[in-house]
């Protein structure tokens, strides 16, 4: 993700409720461990089925963990990632 500011990050479950879901941002540079930067909670997004959020880019590489922490199943159709490289 070098040359990157921001990255964006959707998630889309249609017919689920993602309230219980947790979304985490981890960034490490080449060798290294990866550190958990952002925690995105599904209670935070405006529609209970579908959010996202901008998080700043810390690093070379990036991945995305999706946990259920609610007590029911969550079908996730699409997860989308956007960053603009400069």
């Amino acid at each position: 993700m070098s040359g990157a500011q921001d990255v964006a990050i959707a998630i889309s479950a249609s017919g689920s409720d993602l309230g219980g879901t947790s979304i985490l941002m981890a960034w490490a540079a080449a060798g290294e461990f990866f550190a958990v930067t952002n925690l995105i909670k599904g209670n935070s997004f405006t529609f209970k089925e579908q959010g996202g959020a901008r998080v700043p880019v810390y690093g070379p590489i990036f991945r995305i963990l999706i946990a259920n922490d609610g007590q029911s199943a969550v079908t996730i159709r699409q997860v989308s990632v956007y960053a603009l490289f400069r």
